[in-house]
């Protein structure tokens, strides 16, 4: 079948909870800059896993895989990166502040357990004191530089692409964008915005993907955005001195990205009609010693065995 000729329905807005739109609520399992991520970086089997229609399993939320606080456990990273963002957009996760100095005390964890309980935040006083200045001096930061958080909050969207045959049911929510101007604004919570650390992660945290299905999403929504969408990621540090770095991908990682989010649209496309989630392999592989072992072991050989 060709499915060049076939109309694509139109896309909307979808109007749910961010505890919806991370169940997934489409018609058929939908295809996500997270998910095409794993399907081209790990395999289908990881990408079928992590989708809340299939696999299901708990993985962390699609904003917060950036946030590499070393100094914190991943978990509590996350939950400061959900924070912030909350802080910063007006809008996201609850939280339920508790005025004790840690959570070692039995009436914090008490505390603590029932918030989760609840689908909220815990978050110590004094640290969420902390991250309500940094929220605050982090918008402060950007709309000096001109990036004011003064448009709509995690707006999501519901597309179609075009597969093989047929249309592909796609979503994504965006952290901030200007839908009649054609401006996304997607925040970055990380340890260093330093230029060179950020361009290094951006294939590896599958931004370029990110980069080539937010437009596609927002164009779809409005065709006169067609070629005109202008999308910024805006990395910040959450500690003094807040520094934060506008950034976006030159013409190569644009066209990298975007044969990527297309090959990941096939794939989702191909393994949803064959119900077929292959792995790694299905084959014997053979491993190859580094080279860097075959230089030790010949440099520590005896003179004779």
């Amino acid at each position: 079948m060709n499915a060049s000729h076939i109309e694509l329905p139109p896309a909307r807005i979808l109007h749910v909870t961010e505890e919806e739109y991370f169940a997934d609520p489409c018609e058929t399992p939908s295809l996500t800059q997270s998910i095409a991520k794993l399907l081209l970086a790990n395999s289908p089997l990881h990408a079928w896993s992590a989708h809340p229609r299939l696999g299901g399993a708990p993985v962390e939320d699609e904003a917060e895989n950036e946030d590499d606080e070393e100094s914190e456990s991943p978990s509590d990273a996350v939950s400061d990166g959900k924070v912030l963002h909350s802080l910063m957009l007006g809008q996201g996760v609850d939280v339920v502040v508790i005025n004790e100095d840690s959570f070692r005390k039995k009436t914090a964890r008490a505390a603590r357990d029932e918030a989760r309980a609840a689908g909220k935040v815990p978050m110590i006083a004094a640290k969420y004191d902390l991250l309500v200045k940094a929220a605050g001096r982090l918008r402060d930061r950007l709309a000096a530089a001109g990036y004011p958080l003064n448009g709509e909050s995690e707006v999501a969207i519901e597309w179609y692409e075009r597969g093989e045959n047929g249309p592909v049911v796609c979503r994504c929510r965006m952290d901030h964008v200007f839908m009649t101007e054609g401006r996304i604004y997607d925040i970055k919570k990380v340890r260093s915005a330093h230029p060179e650390k950020i361009a290094r992660n951006f294939v590896d945290y599958g931004y370029d993907i990110q980069q080539a299905a937010y437009p596609r999403a927002l164009a779809a929504l409005n065709p006169k955005l067609q070629g005109r969408v202008d999308f910024t990621f805006l990395y910040m540090e959450s500690v003094p001195p807040y520094s934060i770095v506008p950034a976006g991908p030159d013409g190569a990682f644009r066209e990298i990205g975007l044969m990527r989010w297309l090959r990941a649209v096939k794939l989702w496309e191909r393994c949803l009609a064959t119900n077929y989630w292959p792995g790694y392999t299905d084959t014997k592989v053979t491993l190859q010693a580094p080279l860097y072992v075959v230089q030790r072991e010949i440099g520590n050989a005896p003179d004779s065995l």
